[in-house]
């Protein structure tokens, strides 16, 4: 549940999420196309997979906060029931399909295992993106800790113990040569460091009531502001960032680029709420988020019978070209988001329905 302060409503508050959640999404499509020598995907590395966490935040709820063990049980069946749900439905389709099994098996299942359940990103498999629900559970086990601690401390101390996260997705890889087997910190831990910076910068915008007291004018003012402070000190000054990779370049120009990425995004979507076809995608973005990959290489074949290039993603694909194929995407992923709201639809009946 959403808070409903400050003359913000239930449904325009989680209006307005799900809209940031669907730029998000076109956002993320897009990047998986576009060439990556570009500006336009040093742009969009600079804060998209941020803006994940940082939603996901939002909307943390403070109620939950008491009982440990049931706060890691519903995040586990949240985030990694689905990971390995996503694992295994890529898996299938991979081996259904000639050259996609080929290149599994070439790879070989003793790497594949370690992908999946070390690294907890799967290669060949077509769904590298779900790393981000592996890093978004334990950015949350440690938000846990981190409320717990300052929670309800002063706001200086949240924002400083909020750092802290910073500084350790900036030197945690110096601990890879210890680990054992493949001298690799397990499970995205890493990652998550960065991930739980966002995730409570979310959660403390919202529970200060942040967005509600700007006013709506001031708001209109900060959005080209923060998009001009993203650009210039991410993409022209630091290039190309990579946040599940631990690529920040220099953190001191990645943060607050990502940070004004973010902000720029939040706030065009509090202008963006009535424009239901980002509403909807932010809404079913779990199972999108899961397909596009899959959609995106279906969308090659269809763009190599029709022009006879054969186009490699994120590697030389024009940006008119990568916009219209992210185009083509969105409209192919209609039928999963429909499809998963019929499921979804139906479990909440079963779960209503009287015994």
């Amino acid at each position: 549940m959403y808070s409903t302060t400050n003359n913000i409503n239930t449904y325009s508050r989680k209006t307005y999420i799900d809209v940031a959640r669907g730029i998000g999404i076109i956002l993320l499509i897009l990047g998986h196309i576009v060439s990556g020598n570009t500006h336009l995907f040093n742009w969009i590395y600079s804060f998209h997979m941020p803006l994940f966490f940082f939603l996901s935040g939002m909307v943390a709820n403070e109620k939950k906060l008491n009982n440990f063990p049931a706060y890691v049980k519903k995040k586990a069946m949240a985030r990694i029931f689905p990971y390995f749900i996503i694992v295994a439905l890529g898996f299938i389709i991979c081996m259904i399909i000639p050259s996609y099994r080929a290149d599994v098996i070439a790879d070989g299942w003793y790497s594949q295992i370690t992908h999946i359940l070390w690294y907890c990103r799967p290669v060949y498999l077509y769904i590298g993106q779900v790393w981000f629900l592996i890093a978004l559970f334990w950015s949350e086990i440690f938000f846990y800790g981190w409320y717990k601690l300052v929670g309800k401390r002063h706001v200086i101390l949240q924002l400083a113990t909020a750092l802290i996260f910073v500084v350790l997705s900036r030197h945690i890889w110096k601990l890879d040569p210890y680990m054992p087997f493949i001298q690799k910190i397990p499970f995205l831990i890493d990652a998550a460091c960065m991930g739980t910076f966002c995730y409570i910068l979310g959660f403390l915008t919202e529970r200060y009531h942040l967005l509600d007291r700007i006013n709506k004018w001031i708001k209109l003012l900060l959005i080209p502001i923060a998009f001009v402070i993203n650009i210039y000190v991410g993409t022209w000054l630091n290039g190309y960032t990579n946040m599940v990779d631990l690529v920040f370049v220099n953190a001191f120009r990645y943060v607050p680029a990502m940070i004004a990425g973010v902000a720029g995004v939040v706030l065009l979507s509090c202008f963006l709420q009535k424009f239901k076809p980002l509403e909807w995608i932010g809404r079913y973005s779990l199972p999108l988020f899961a397909s596009h990959t899959f959609i995106i290489y279906l969308v090659r074949e269809i763009v190599y019978w029709c022009t006879g290039t054969y186009y490699t993603m994120m590697v030389d694909v024009p940006n008119k070209l990568a916009f219209l194929m992210t185009f083509v995407v969105l409209i192919l992923m209609i039928p999963i988001g429909l499809l998963y709201a019929f499921i979804e639809k139906k479990l909440k009946d079963l779960n209503t329905k009287p015994q």
